[in-house]
């Protein structure tokens, strides 16, 4: 998906590693102080809930032949 905005590949790299930088310190902080159970419970709702939601919004280039 990151490839439909068309930016340099170093952009693109750029843009990955802000989001894991951003990522990290939470994901840190909830794998101490969260249950299992609770954190994959919450992971599959927000999985579920990111998909549903690009299921309406995403749409693939489509490729003549």
């Amino acid at each position: 998906m990151i490839a439909q905005f068309e930016f340099n590949i170093f952009i693109s790299g750029v843009v990955v590693g802000l989001s894991s930088l951003i990522a990290y310190p939470f994901c840190y902080w909830a794998i101490t102080r969260i249950r299992r159970k609770v954190m994959s419970l919450v992971c599959f709702a927000l999985v579920l809930g990111c998909s549903f939601i690009l299921l309406f919004i995403w749409h693939p280039k489509k490729e003549e032949v």
